[in-house]
């Protein structure tokens, strides 16, 4: 079971009725397509993404500790891109920034390295999940909204610095 899997699992995420779809990615694992609001106008985001569900993501970034053990730094840098294109949402359209939405995915690749990880692969597959469910605005905002919540719990949990 994939870390992802694993994540969802814990959260009590069934791919029933909590994500929208599946696919396959590269390294055999299945990236699940997160729906992130109860409702159909996304006004309402689902509570438990911000709770359970980052904490859950939180024990599986710091489980494996070792050289490619997640950083507050690696998590702020990251972090820190996601404001950015926050930023840049306010005066562009979503269509004008997906394309740098979407190389955080690219960021997150290049900083699992296998010669000189960055960061755990866990991390990687979140990014990736999180990305791939992003389809306009409000699903950006919901993902912001999350890895602050990442960010919050990973401090708690003293991931170093």
């Amino acid at each position: 079971m994939s870390d992802m899997q694993e994540a969802i699992r814990k959260a009590g995420l069934g791919s029933n009725h909590q994500t929208k779809k599946s696919r396959q990615q590269n390294d055999g694992g299945k990236v699940e397509f997160l729906n992130f609001y109860k409702d159909e106008g996304k006004k309402e985001l689902k509570p438990y993404l911000v709770d359970k569900f980052a904490r859950d993501w939180v024990e599986k970034f710091i489980e494996r500790r070792g050289k490619d053990e997640l950083t507050m730094t690696q998590l702020r840098k990251f972090y820190g891109e996601v404001l950015s294109i926050e930023e840049k949402l306010k005066v562009n359209k979503f269509e004008i920034v997906l394309s740098q939405i979407k190389m955080i995915k690219s960021k997150a690749a290049y900083a699992i390295n296998p010669k000189n990880p960055k960061i755990p692969r866990s991390f990687k597959n979140f990014l990736d999940q999180m990305v791939d469910s992003i389809k306009d605005a409000q699903d950006f905002k919901a993902f912001k909204m999350i890895f602050e919540a990442i960010v919050g719990f990973s401090a708690e949990k003293g991931v170093k610095q």
